[in-house]
């Protein structure tokens, strides 16, 4: 069952940032994807670790950034622990939520005690693909 769970969240995880649309906190539903984020270009690669039913990856951006990680499970909720070393407790995660086949909702969240508090939510939804420019309509 986790397997079909994975392959279903992976196949949300290729939604193309590029062709995605986002609601920042406060935007209204026709607000257009990442205006409030400025312009972004990445990839990512994830691998299913199955001797620790984990999810390893690795993710870089134009900015210069690069980033090693892993996520887990909880129920339908996928977590992704910011943590700076082994011996050190997450105080920060993100949460995917699938909502759809083409649709998912990340929540970023900051530990508190024992509790987390959500600090906010984008949703994430496949859009029509573009026709680069240059090709003629169809």
């Amino acid at each position: 069952m986790r397997k079909n769970a994975l392959a279903g969240l992976l196949t949300v995880l290729s939604l193309n940032a590029s062709a995605a649309a986002a609601e920042p906190p406060g935007a209204a539903a026709t607000e257009q994807a990442f205006g409030w984020f400025g312009t972004l270009a990445g990839d990512s690669v994830f691998e299913w670790d199955a001797a620790n039913a984990r999810i390893r990856y690795s993710n870089w951006a134009d900015m210069g950034t690069l980033q090693h990680g892993e996520a887990a499970y909880d129920g339908d909720l996928l977590r992704f622990p910011d943590v700076k070393s082994q011996d050190e407790e997450p105080r920060t995660r993100s949460t995917w939520r699938r909502i759809d086949a083409d649709s998912f909702e990340v929540t970023r969240e900051r530990r508190e005690g024992d509790a987390w508090q959500a600090l906010f939510s984008v949703t994430y939804r496949r859009a029509a693909p573009v026709a680069p420019p240059g090709d003629p309509p169809r």
